[in-house]
């Protein structure tokens, strides 16, 4: 039969032949004759020898995982460094170092930033050797907006700090203490500010070495019933074992009736005296040195008054004068000024570099209310700028006084033709018949040293001698004025080194002299005492000096005197002038010295 399979496709010389023992090759003609692979581009060289991969790289920690740590110690610090800044831009930044933390809330407590004014700052769990707070601030670059904030430039306002147990120091540079903080171009309190007023000072719990901020601004509108600012050191049943150095640069102290002068207001200008403290710094043992720059009413009246265009008026800001003497007649001294008392066991060194206005140092609130509001002691007093109305209360002795521009203000008092013109809001208190100075102690005074609180120029009553030199030169020769105007100088002990430069008007010095058996009714002349060495250059007019001796009836040198044992020695530069309706502030007429044992009293 024959076969159906189909015949390989293969050619004869590769098929399988029987008895065959090798395979015929497939002919390499269809890889040699491609024309998608040429032989020619196969590479020549060997592949390559793979590598062992050796070690990993090293770990690195990228930089920075957070920002710089002088940087997040002002975000977060634990309480240690606190900065901020108020409504013009002022900033500031509180440090604590030592033991303890720093709390801060300003006057928007709920928008999560320090962007306004300071309502309060707090110091928890310090330690009173190694703890202390520093504050500073930065002026701010903005223009403001109204020309009554350029004095508050550089400064930041705070309501009230508290100090839960005692530090070391607290210095505060460019902090004013204040309560009446009002936002910029208005005249009222912002809603979150309206219980200010009633929490307004400074309260250390404990003790503190060293106590210093910029000022205290006390505006009393009366409109807001605002309560008196206190600054307390210590507690009442625990006395201070350690004595504080306080610096003020200045205290303004304004009390007024802000709606007297607006539309339906009583129109009535105040007259005063303001005899109750609206500022009292009160130390619950003695004071080591108490430094303040001025102590006064607010001196830009502007400030205290919505501008008088209402601002429809736009001015630069540095051409802008102040309206303080515009508004001065509303503001009299004596009716505006508050009372600053200040009360300790004792002061060691107290110093006013400027002007002192109803100012009052005692153990109490009210001084000379009897022997136990005195102060222990006072080693040294100094008044740089005029003073009125001031009183230091004293038990123990004082040891040296010193009054650079005199004792009592003669503004107003005097009917000198120099004064012609004075406005009446500027008299002092001796002309509102009020006392321009009261020092009283129980003890000896070691020093008194009074300069005049004014000079004037006088030229010669001899034509010739006007012009003595050149031609249009007027000659002046400087002429002190008064020194003591309207005062009490009393000591029960002896008064030593004294030297007045000025007149000594309706005055009294006195030695060996117990002012709370006068008021009394009792006797006051004590024992044996002494002022001197004296030295007046000036004239008595209406005054007194004094040395253990007693006036019957309130007339000295008119016969009726008891003579003590009582001793003046020194020189009057001047003369003594006496008339007929010049009292004393103690009710008593005459004017001249007066002891047992006078010597040399008189020099002209």
């Amino acid at each position: 039969m024959k076969s159906t399979s189909r015949r390989s496709a293969r050619p004869d010389p590769a098929r399988r032949r029987l008895r065959s023992n090798l395979e015929t090759l497939e002919s390499r003609q269809l890889l040699s004759g491609t024309p998608y692979l040429a032989s020619g581009n196969y590479p020549l060289s060997d592949f390559p020898v793979e590598q062992p991969p050796g070690p990993t790289p090293d770990i690195s920690i990228p930089k920075p995982i957070g920002s710089d740590p002088k940087v997040l110690a002002t975000y977060s610090n634990s309480g240690k460094v606190i900065t901020g800044q108020d409504r013009q831009g002022n900033s500031y930044k509180l440090t604590l170092t030592g033991p303890g933390k720093i709390i801060v809330t300003d006057t928007t407590p709920n928008d999560g930033v320090l962007d306004d004014d300071i309502d309060t700052i707090r110091v928890v769990g310090t330690d009173p050797k190694k703890s202390s707070l520093h504050g500073q601030v930065s002026q701010s670059t903005r223009v403001p907006s109204d020309y009554t904030l350029l004095p508050t430039l550089g400064t930041v306002r705070f309501n009230q700090l508290v100090a839960q147990r005692s530090l070391k120091a607290i210095v505060l540079n460019g902090f004013i203490l204040t309560d009446t903080i009002t936002p910029p171009g208005s005249t009222s309190l912002s809603p979150a500010e309206t219980s200010l007023n009633q929490t307004t000072g400074i309260q250390i719990k404990g003790t503190v070495g060293t106590l210093e901020f910029g000022g205290i601004d006390a505006r009393f509108p009366a409109s807001f019933n605002p309560v008196p600012i206190t600054i307390s050191i210590g507690e009442a049943t625990t006395p201070n074992n350690v004595q504080p150095n306080i610096r003020i640069d200045r205290i303004y102290n304004t009390v007024y009736d802000d709606t007297a002068f607006s539309s339906g207001g009583s129109q009535t200008i105040p007259t005063g005296p303001l005899t109750s403290p609206t500022v009292t710094l009160i130390v619950n043992g003695g004071i080591k040195g108490l430094n303040v720059v001025s102590i006064s009413q607010q001196p830009n009246l502007g400030s205290l008054y919505p501008p008088i265009n209402n601002g429809f008026l736009n001015i630069p800001t540095q051409l802008i004068p102040t309206y303080s003497a515009a508004l001065e007649y509303q503001f009299p001294i004596v009716g505006t000024t508050g009372r600053t008392a200040v009360q300790a066991k004792s002061i060691n060194h107290l110093k006013v570099n400027g002007g002192t206005t109803n100012t009052t140092f005692s153990k109490a609130a009210q001084p000379f209310q009897n022997s136990l509001t005195g102060l222990d002691g006072v080693k040294a007093a100094q008044f740089g700028g005029p003073t009125d109305a001031i009183a230091i209360d004293s038990q123990g002795s004082i040891g040296t006084l010193k009054f650079a521009k005199g004792i009592g203000s003669t503004i107003g008092a005097s009917s000198n033709p120099i004064y012609f013109g004075t406005p009446a809001a500027k008299y002092g208190y001796p002309a509102a018949g009020l006392l321009g100075g009261q020092i009283v102690t129980e003890g000896n005074i070691g020093s008194l040293v009074v300069a005049p609180s004014n000079q004037f120029l006088q030229t010669s009553q001899d034509p010739s001698q006007i012009q003595a030199g050149q031609n249009g030169y007027t000659t002046y020769v400087n002429r002190p004025g008064t020194a003591i105007q309207s005062s009490l100088i009393l000591a029960q002990g002896s008064i030593g080194k004294t030297h007045i430069v000025g007149d000594i008007v309706n005055s009294e010095i006195r030695s060996g002299y117990d002012y709370y058996s006068g008021i009394a009714g009792a006797d006051p002349v004590t024992g044996a005492s002494s002022i001197g060495p004296l030295l007046i250059r000036g004239d008595l007019v209406d005054s007194v000096v004094a040395a253990s001796y007693r006036s019957i009836d309130g007339i000295f040198g008119n016969g009726n005197d008891v003579a003590g044992n009582g001793t003046i020695n020194g020189y009057l530069i001047g003369n003594v002038y006496q008339t007929t309706t010049g009292t004393t502030p103690l009710g008593n007429q005459g004017s001249g010295f007066y002891s047992k044992q006078t010597g040399s009293n008189s020099k002209k």
